[in-house]
């Protein structure tokens, strides 16, 4: 149980770095650079990702998932139609 905690917040901080990297340097930011960042080696992202393809598009996915549940709050909130765009 310890071991998949510690395994998920390892993906996690790998992941903010990922994000990080990707916000400042974008597709051209490394797993190298991201290792740095996030204080791991680049095998051990290797352990948890297949590539920097990869990395990317779950970095996306879990913005996506944070942006989606805003929009989704905003579009169930009350008031009207231009109210809820604002939100």
């Amino acid at each position: 149980r310890r071991r998949a905690a510690r395994a998920a917040s390892n993906r996690g901080d790998m992941l903010d770095a990922a994000e990080r990297v990707f916000a400042d340097r974008g597709l051209d930011g490394s797993i190298r650079q991201i290792a740095e960042e996030s204080g791991f080696s680049p095998a051990a992202i290797y352990t948890y990702f297949e590539n920097k393809d990869e990395l990317f598009a779950v970095t996306l996915s879990r913005r996506g998932s944070v942006l989606l549940d805003t929009i989704t709050e905003a579009a169930n909130s009350p008031g009207d139609a231009l109210d809820r765009l604002d939100r």
